[in-house]
């Protein structure tokens, strides 16, 4: 069940990651943070950050953050409520996939709230689709 839940999380900031950032306190202040886009919903902005990127042969390792605007508008799946969420994730530019390996929630005074991180057994990777935010983050790291 918790691999399940693990999964949905997963699934679900990795789907809304990766395409702009506001500026706010409660953000790490190391980095290099690339706005990349707003969900569709105008709620939740994303960031990459470009000083994280690390390449081993097709594989691409980085951080990314997504920033909800309001979070008593956002729907949040098996998670608690946060403010902002920094991954680590993994692309495959290659195979076209990815993988969230760790994220840490923050609420909105930047405080933790919850960090998970991921082995190959509890999440496997997932394909970028198009019109994703993974989609960005791949074009971006990928350099496609």
């Amino acid at each position: 069940m918790k691999i399940i839940k693990l999964r949905y999380l997963a699934t679900a900031l990795a789907m809304t990651m990766a395409l702009a950032a506001c500026q706010n306190p409660s953000l790490p202040a190391n980095g290099h943070w690339i706005n990349l886009g707003v969900s569709a919903s105008g709620n939740v902005q994303y960031a990459l950050d470009s000083g994280s990127i690390k390449r081993q042969n097709n594989m691409v390792t980085f951080r990314d953050r997504k920033t909800v605007i309001d979070p008593k508008q956002q729907y949040y799946n098996n998670t608690p409520t946060y403010k902002t969420a920094i991954s680590t994730t993994q692309i495959d530019c290659g195979r076209r996939v990815f993988r969230i390996l760790d994220v840490q929630l923050l609420d909105v005074r930047g405080e933790v709230i919850r960090e998970d991180h991921f082995s190959d057994t509890d999440l496997r990777p997932m394909n970028v689709t198009k019109g994703s935010a993974a989609e960005q983050q791949f074009k971006h790291v990928c350099n496609h």
